[in-house]
């Protein structure tokens, strides 16, 4: 049987997989389109805090996405907005929303 922890770390590396092939096909005008569904920055109270462990190299790469964003004059460049991002995403995917 597999350890909740390990489910979960699991879960995550799918969800990260599934990112990254999402965005080896995603062209700029549908990346904007799913930055739109992004909830607007509204009071730190509209959030609810969540800490995740991430593998060095999904860090790194969230990063370099978002320095690669950040030069190309886009907001929401930080970490937490691309997951959040890349989260909304997946979900409304599972949810049949797009």
């Amino acid at each position: 049987m597999i350890k909740k922890e390990n489910k979960t770390a699991i879960e995550f590396i799918e969800l990260y997989e599934l990112y990254k092939k999402v965005r080896e096909i995603d062209n700029i005008n549908s990346r904007k389109k799913c930055k739109d569904s992004i909830l607007e920055r509204g009071e730190r109270g509209h959030f609810l805090k969540v800490t995740v462990t991430l593998p060095p190299e999904t860090f790194s790469d969230l990063k370099k996405l978002g320095i690669e964003r950040k030069l190309s004059g886009e907001k929401d460049t930080d970490v937490s907005s691309l997951i959040r991002e890349s989260l909304n995403s997946f979900l409304e995917t599972y949810r049949g929303e797009e």
